[in-house]
């Protein structure tokens, strides 16, 4: 490779980067630790398989699949997040947290990963701390109830307050 070449291949990463980072904003780090999961889970379900004799390529393909699948549940992620943003500013209201919806998602399918890869390890044989797994599951119905309260338009600081009984108007 001639040095113009690597100074070509630079500028166009060091430019798509850029262009992620403005599009993608406080998604880029959790899409990276994400992507590092999805090869973990890969190789260690890939691994797990041969460990057991189960070996399959149409498995592995399947498997490829429903990883580049979690793509596009991102991008409706990222969709939703654009659509209500351009809705509230349309209507003169600053919405305070865009992308509310995209990183609920994207940290479901990080916690869900590491399940993945936390029961291949196990397969293979791995032993992993029981409190580990549990805490990781524990992660996933955390995230799952943030996302329903999200979906459900609740926000979940005032619903958290309101049930402690702070910040209750009735009792004014």
């Amino acid at each position: 490779m001639s040095n113009s070449s690597r100074i070509a291949f630079r500028l166009i990463s060091g430019a798509v980067v850029f262009g992620l980072t403005s599009v993608l904003g406080k998604l880029v780090i959790p899409l990276i630790f994400l992507g590092v999961l999805m090869l973990t889970d890969y190789a260690t379900g890939l691994s797990s398989a041969w460990m057991r004799g189960e070996l399959s390529s149409k498995i592995s393909i399947i498997g490829i699949i429903k990883k580049v699948s979690y793509l596009a549940v991102i991008a409706v992620g990222v969709g939703c997040d654009y659509v209500i943003r351009a809705g509230m500013s349309a209507i003169g209201y600053d919405f305070s947290f865009a992308g509310a919806i995209s990183v609920i998602i994207v940290i479901w399918l990080i916690v869900n990963e590491m399940i993945s890869v936390l029961e291949n390890l196990s397969e293979m044989g791995i032993p992993i701390p029981t409190f580990l797994l549990s805490f990781v599951k524990r992660l996933k119905i955390t995230t799952e109830k943030a996302g329903n309260k999200t979906a459900n338009g609740e926000n979940t600081e005032e619903s958290d307050k309101n049930k402690d009984g702070e910040n209750n108007d009735e009792s004014k």
